[in-house]
């Protein structure tokens, strides 16, 4: 079997460990899911995770910029977080990076990679387990993020649609719960972080936070919706 090396910088062995059973979850909660495939994880050193390696097709970050017909693409990424969330061993199991660039479609079947916070972010618990609305944020930012958040503002009937596309699906399989303040400044919290360690200025990190704030918020919305 040939193996991807995934290296966790910065992390202890033991929290590399943690990410390892951690991942070994995930990949058991989405494969309940029909259509949905993720790498099997095979072992774990000092430094990194060894998985399964598989050929990924396109990413959905690709197919979203491109403009393709994302209406069942959305909801098998709904369906699918909405059954991880549902696992009855893991409650509070969660993906951790739940965005575009870690979702592969090929027309039929979702692919989906790296269970862990985002390396921007470090080793986190509470990214791991926890309010699993987390997981429907990250979503939902990262729809925003790959069309741009300057320009969302003119494109908001599509975003919402794909919105109504991802949560069509996540209920089909979960019912959505309420989010809790605190995660979502956590959530925001994290946003401006990720976005300043990646070599921007206090004022581009400022506004992607108070413009994601603003489509959390119709997310949030359209989620309470029938």
């Amino acid at each position: 079997m040939d193996l991807f090396y995934k290296p966790l910088n910065g992390y202890t062995q033991d929290q590399i460990s943690i990410v390892f059973e951690h991942a070994k979850a995930v990949k058991l909660a989405f494969c309940r899911t029909d259509n949905c495939k993720v790498p099997e994880p095979i072992s774990c050193s000092a430094t990194g995770i060894n998985y399964e390696l598989i050929s990924l097709p396109s990413s959905a970050l690709e197919l979203l910029q491109n403009k393709a017909d994302l209406s069942e693409l959305l909801c098998l990424i709904g369906r699918a977080l909405g059954g991880l969330h549902n696992d009855q061993h893991n409650p509070k199991l969660l993906h951790g990076d739940y965005v575009l660039h870690n979702l592969f479609f090929d027309g039929e079947c979702l692919f989906i990679i790296d269970a862990h916070p985002p390396e921007l972010l470090g080793y986190r618990t509470d990214i791991l387990f926890g309010d699993p609305t987390r997981d429907c944020l990250s979503l939902a930012a990262s729809i925003v993020s790959s069309i741009g958040y300057k320009k969302s503002f003119f494109e908001t009937n599509r975003i919402n649609n794909y919105f109504l596309f991802f949560i069509k699906g996540y209920r089909s399989n979960r019912y959505f719960s309420k989010c809790k303040v605190g995660t979502i400044i956590r959530f925001l919290r994290d946003v401006y972080l990720m976005r300043y360690r990646s070599k921007f200025g206090f004022l581009s990190s400022l506004f992607q936070v108070i413009a994601c704030t603003y489509w959390i918020y119709k997310f949030g919305k359209l989620s309470k919706h029938d």
